[in-house]
């Protein structure tokens, strides 16, 4: 299956992407495969993706609890509140057998954010979506999750984001585009500021910096 196709077939992203949002961030997708017995992610430490398991299977565990919380199989997602708040890992995974997992990093998903900002409450609902499942499958609240509320989760999905910076030709942004993700120095070089909310002639009378971050997460440092 190709990336695009692995990813369409996951309702996280299914059912909030349209078709180009799904190809956009399909090509800029990752494909790894792990070893028995290695870590896919690691608890509490630091991550900026999410994984969609491909083949194989993996095993959930934390920190203090000999047996594994859950297994994950083909078509299971793992990681998806550090890709989009940037928390650390809840949990470890590790390869059961050896297995191949698709990525979905920081970098590729500000690309999509950047295009359609409104997709953060629909990753939001999704979000919230995804947490009722696992309380069910863990027969109560979840292992090692974060409780805010939307309002809360979204502001903090826009801060880690407005982080990111990426290159983009100015041909390529309409001037009437409404930015959140990016910061604006004003001509003045008064201050730096999230803009919410740019209009023709404030785009034209502001330079818009976006520059991709470097990420290393558990399994692969980039630069």
């Amino acid at each position: 299956m190709s990336a695009r196709d692995i990813l369409a077939s996951v309702p996280f992203f299914r059912e909030a992407l349209d078709d180009t949002e799904l190809t956009l961030l399909a090509d800029h997708a990752r494909t790894h495969t792990l070893e028995k017995g290695e870590a896919l992610i690691t608890e509490d430490r630091p991550g900026h993706s999410m994984f969609v398991v491909v083949d194989g299977d993996f095993e959930v565990t934390i920190k203090g609890d000999a047996d594994a919380l859950a297994k994950l199989e083909k078509g299971a997602v793992v990681g998806e509140m550090s890709l989009l708040t940037g928390t650390p890992r809840s949990a470890t995974v590790t390869a059961v057998r050896e297995g191949e997992v698709l990525e979905v990093d920081k970098a590729a998903l500000a690309n999509v954010l950047w295009m359609s900002p409104g997709l953060v409450d629909r990753f939001v609902d999704m979000l919230f979506r995804r947490q009722g499942e696992l309380d069910r499958a863990a027969g109560g609240l979840a292992w090692g999750t974060m409780r805010p509320g939307k309002a809360e989760l979204a502001e903090m999905v826009r801060t880690f984001y407005q982080r990111t910076e990426s290159t983009r030709p100015r041909a390529s942004r309409p001037s009437h585009f409404k930015v959140i993700f990016g910061v604006l120095p004003d001509r003045s070089g008064a201050g730096i500021g999230a803009l919410h909310h740019a209009g023709a002639q404030q785009a034209r009378d502001a330079v818009l910096r976006v520059v991709i971050l470097s990420s290393c997460n558990d399994k692969v440092c980039r630069s």
